[in-house]
């Protein structure tokens, strides 16, 4: 079965680190296969994500993982991963905790990446190598991070204890049209699912999106949207453009906003 190929797998490879990015959902599933994985090769394991980042102290409480990313990682755990093969001590890496002399440590995040058209485009070779049946008929990708709202319900109302002040931004939209074009030369991809949290928050950021969009991308896409953000203008914006279906979200308790 797939456990037992990917444990297999890991036993013949031997890694230094294994890390995972983690969901309360499949939270205790990634701690069994993270307790085989570490007895099978003695690998530090790293977890990231949504749920470590809400409960960090939690999840380092309950041993299988050394250390923890909390909030944004693209810089905290490449700088984890030159200390552990340095042999170095990781205690003093930003966004990191872990566990020393039995004492858990849990260091602050650092400075966000305001720019985030520095970032280089998300490496998805593996993916479509190996199961491009599943993902070329739509490529994922995320033109903003973070979300204007705090809905109780959502993991955007916890993102702002670990960054008060500014975590919303978002990509140029040349930036985000240029990595659409590369993925199509490189994946011959059909489709677009646009991962926003509001894909439809600042208009004048959308019609300069969906002008290039058009002009040099033309698939279809999906997104998702606001009621506070989506107006008739709006839809005919999308559907011009080549939008074929949103998820518009309406949880709220107030009568009177339902």
């Amino acid at each position: 079965n797939f456990w037992s190929l990917l444990l297999k797998s890991l036993e013949e490879w031997k890694p230094d680190i294994i890390a995972f990015s983690v969901i309360s959902d499949n939270y205790r599933w990634t701690l069994d296969l993270a307790r085989d994985a570490k007895k099978l090769t003695g690998a530090k394991i790293v977890f990231g994500g949504v749920h470590p980042t809400s409960v960090p102290g939690r999840t380092l409480e309950e041993g299988t993982p050394d250390f923890i990313v909390v909030g944004e990682a693209e810089e905290a755990f490449p700088e984890l991963a030159r200390t552990l093969t340095a042999g170095k001590d990781p205690s003093g890496i930003a966004n990191v905790g872990g566990r020393s002399d039995g004492k858990i440590w849990l260091n602050p995040p650092r400075p966000l990446i305001k720019d985030l058209d520095r970032l280089p485009f998300p490496d998805k070779d593996l993916f479509y190598r190996e199961c491009a049946l599943l993902v070329k008929k739509s490529y994922m990708i995320a033109a903003s991070r973070g979300c204007n709202y705090s809905c109780s319900y959502c993991w955007n109302s916890m993102i702002r204890k670990v960054y008060p002040e500014g975590f919303f931004r978002r990509r140029s939209p040349e930036n985000a049209v240029a990595e659409l074009e590369w993925a199509k030369a490189r994946y011959g991809i059909e489709r677009v699912t646009f991962y926003d949290e509001v894909f439809t928050s600042d208009r004048s950021w959308l019609e300069k999106f969906l002008e290039a969009y058009r002009r040099r991308v033309g698939l279809p896409f999906f997104c998702c949207v606001h009621p506070d953000n989506i107006d008739e203008a709006t839809v005919k914006l999308l559907e011009d453009s080549g939008c074929g279906a949103v998820n518009i979200g309406v949880q709220t308790a107030s009568q009177a906003l339902r």
